[in-house]
């Protein structure tokens, strides 16, 4: 939903502005007319300026007033919001993913001028971070299977340990895969069963989140099946997609990280930490979280929307049914009498 631009809103709002200390802000509409606001919602100390430069939007950029580009800036005007985020990758489907909410974010990615896309979206219901929890698994490969569980690390939204356990494969292990793992066949003398690992997994996922990169694996590994409602999976979100012979692609964690965050994981002579790999798919889902659950909860009603018209056509091929024996029914009734 886009936020459109009206200039009587803002000459009004000019009009009837109130000196209650020294926020101002400078706003620049398309047609050129520069317009002092005081106290309009601003969310900052420091001076702001808003540029226009899209016709169909209120305002496209937010600057901090040395002129850099803050990352999470929100003016607010007649119950209409602006936020503009900072990010390095434009989205994929930028306008795809639209939910119904009171409240309209327009969102921005400061890119260059040759890369630039905006994304409208209505705010949704955040659901409490209580509700979320970052998963990772290690594998190693036995004589029947080249990925089986052998590590898994649970944290929660502030990155907090909630499990970290080892895991003694069922049968003998052909490789450990060290080097990436980490794991040894010490680690793994003392370790506990699939079993009673799983249902400590269980218990920790029970009504949560599911957040991680190339969660299919891990949930498959350990024999645990989430709803897909509740997971929020990195590799196949679609704006961390890339596009591979015109079809889209899971990246690797790493290089959304590089791009996304700005930190370095595994590195090279190093081996991978369940942790880190966890906490940074974590760190990537608040990236994006509104617009994310914006996108999970048009998918939620689309799917709710196909399970009741899948309920209402078995009504009906019931009810076509038994008209049908019916009629059959009458036809042998007067055939008999």
């Amino acid at each position: 939903m886009a936020v459109h631009s009206k200039q009587g809103i803002v000459e009004s709002m000019a009009k009837s502005k109130h000196t209650q200390g020294n926020n101002i802000i400078d706003v620049t509409n398309h047609s050129g007319i520069k317009i002092n606001f005081a106290n309009v919602g601003i969310q900052r100390q420091h001076y702001m300026s808003v540029q226009k430069q899209h016709p169909n939007n209120l305002f496209d950029r937010v600057n901090v007033g040395d002129g850099s580009n803050h990352p999470d800036a929100i003016v607010k005007l007649s119950n209409r919001a602006v936020m503009c985020r900072q990010d390095s990758n434009s989205s994929l489907l930028s306008n795809s993913c639209h939910s119904t909410s009171s409240q309209s974010y327009t969102e921005q990615t400061v890119l260059p001028s040759h890369n630039k896309y905006m994304h409208s979206y209505n705010k949704p219901a955040m659901p409490p971070r209580s509700q979320y929890v970052a998963m990772d698994c290690e594998m190693v490969t036995t004589l029947s299977s080249p990925s089986t569980c052998a590590r898994v690390v649970l944290v929660d939204w502030k990155g907090r340990t909630l499990l970290d356990a080892y895991v003694k494969p069922s049968e003998p292990v052909i490789d450990y895969k060290t080097f990436i793992s980490g794991i040894t066949a010490h680690n793994l003398e003392k370790a506990e069963t699939l079993d009673v690992v799983r249902e400590r997994v269980y218990q920790l996922l029970d009504g949560k989140i599911l957040v991680g990169h190339g969660l299919q694996n891990d949930l498959e590994c350990l024999g645990i099946n989430h709803s897909w409602y509740m997971i929020r999976d990195t590799a196949y979100y679609e704006p961390f997609m890339k596009l591979y012979f015109g079809a889209l692609a899971p990246r690797k964690l790493k290089d959304l990280a590089k791009e996304k965050l700005r930190t370095d994981i595994q590195l090279p002579g190093r081996s991978h930490s369940p942790t880190e790999d966890a906490l940074t798919a974590l760190d990537l889902y608040k990236c994006h979280r509104p617009r994310w659950e914006a996108c999970m909860q048009s998918k939620i009603k689309e799917s709710q929307k196909l399970v009741r018209q899948q309920v209402r056509d078995q009504e009906i091929q019931q009810q076509m049914l038994m008209m049908e024996r019916h009629h059959q029914h009458q036809q042998n009734y007067s055939a008999y009498s």
